[in-house]
């Protein structure tokens, strides 16, 4: 999740945008290989990863950005509440992906031929 998130980190802040597309592709691809990537038993840890990756990537990216906002904290924390709320439903759809796939794995891991 974090190496797919950095990567879409990199993206906007090449692309010299706000936090948006890029980053949110990156999370989704980084949340649907890290719950792969663990034991079926332990996918649920990925659960709110995803979440908490954007939150730090989309502070990252918009304040890289938008450099105006040096000036005051007021702006500063407008800016990072704008950073954040925009990318809301992809962090829901993260997250859904991941409940899912760790709910997938969970039930095909007990269902498992000894």
């Amino acid at each position: 999740v974090i190496a797919g998130t950095l990567a879409g980190l990199v993206g906007t802040v090449l692309a010299g945008s706000e936090p948006g597309f890029a980053l949110g592709a990156g999370l989704i691809v980084g949340t649907a290989a890290g719950a792969v990537a663990v034991r079926p038993r332990a996918s649920y840890l990925i659960i709110p990863v995803p979440a908490l990756a954007y939150v730090v990537a989309a502070v990252v990216a918009g304040y890289i950005h938008d450099h105006a906002l040096d000036t005051s904290r007021t702006a500063l924390a407008v800016g990072l509440t704008q950073w954040v709320a925009g990318g809301f439903l992809i962090m829901i759809a993260a997250t859904l992906l991941a409940v899912t796939i760790a709910a997938f794995r969970w039930l095909g891991s007990r269902h498992t031929v000894l």
